[in-house]
């Protein structure tokens, strides 16, 4: 699966996002840098931007869980992919 792009988290980032505030948190406010992005958010597995839906990364799903449950995180870059739904 080919990443639509890379979304790089800043120490700034960390320092001011809110912990279990889906438009908050710091992968949100690293969202707000992407060129058009006017509403953000993050959720386990997946972001919006201008809600449209992105499979976020492992090491970004694996960010929030470490970030909501006060666990140290780094900045860090990773990757957003178009969302495509499992059909049975």
């Amino acid at each position: 699966m080919k990443a639509l792009m890379q979304i790089e988290i800043t120490q700034d980032d960390i320092d001011n996002g809110e912990r279990g505030r889906t438009d908050r948190c710091p992968i949100a406010l690293a969202l707000r840098r992407v060129p058009g992005a006017e509403r953000t958010s993050a959720g386990r597995i997946s972001c919006t931007i201008n809600n449209k839906v992105y499979r976020m990364s492992a090491a970004a799903q694996r960010f929030v869980v470490a970030f909501d449950h006060d666990k140290p995180v780094r900045p860090m870059r990773f990757a957003i992919y178009e969302y495509t739904a499992v059909r049975p």
